[in-house]
């Protein structure tokens, strides 16, 4: 068989899943393949396996009584914040990973856009915004002194004490009292490196 031969039989081998990822490129999910595409070539784990931190259910109840029963400390802004957020209109779980801003294989303190850009090529997603209340509804044994920071699109409320885009951060401060809030995504603090982001894994 002539070379030229054993080279149009490879390409005519290879033409087919060509295709396929050229479609998968242009999907919903193209900047998944095309980090596992990079990652392939740098010989490292393509699709690389996260541990599933928690399984929380989307379309449960989420009005002010459900926070006040909780004890729970929301300010009104972000109660507000809510009208502007589509919530489940049946009960589905979802599964969340958390990673550490350093996890994410960051050595100095990146955008936000940067943030979710890497997390999207390692096969994760953002968040639905209904993550942050009902992930603070459903996590009532939080750790003192701790925080999450919710990896998803920011919301807007127009006419609120903070006229910006933010997303939800929740934590438990030292007397113990779990609270929710808004914060903007690029917010910065002392522990940026060792912020921890919510993202949704994909079933």
């Amino acid at each position: 068989m002539s070379q030229d031969m054993l080279g149009t039989s490879a390409l005519a081998e290879v033409a087919g899943p060509l295709k396929d990822f050229a479609e998968r490129l242009g999907g919903s999910r193209g900047t998944q393949w095309l980090g596992a595409f990079k990652r392939f070539l740098r010989k490292e784990e393509p699709w690389p396996k996260f541990t599933v931190w928690k399984t929380i259910k989307l379309g449960m109840e989420h009005r002010a009584l459900d926070f006040d029963a909780r004890r729970i400390r929301i300010l009104q802004d972000v109660l507000v914040s809510f009208n502007t957020v589509s919530f489940a209109v049946t009960v589905v779980e979802v599964e969340l990973v958390v990673l550490t801003t350093t996890e994410l294989g960051f050595k100095v303190v990146p955008r936000y856009e940067d943030i979710w850009r890497r997390a999207l090529e390692w096969g994760l997603e953002l968040c639905p915004a209904e993550v942050g209340p009902q992930l603070r509804l459903q996590y009532l044994d939080q750790p003192r002194d701790d925080r999450l920071r919710i990896a998803m699109n920011p919301v807007v409320v127009a006419g609120s004490r903070r006229d910006e885009e933010w997303v939800y951060e929740m934590g438990c401060d030292k007397d113990s009292i779990l609270w929710l809030d808004g914060i903007h995504p690029d917010a910065r603090s002392y522990d940026a490196l060792s912020r921890r982001w919510v993202f949704v894994q994909p079933r």
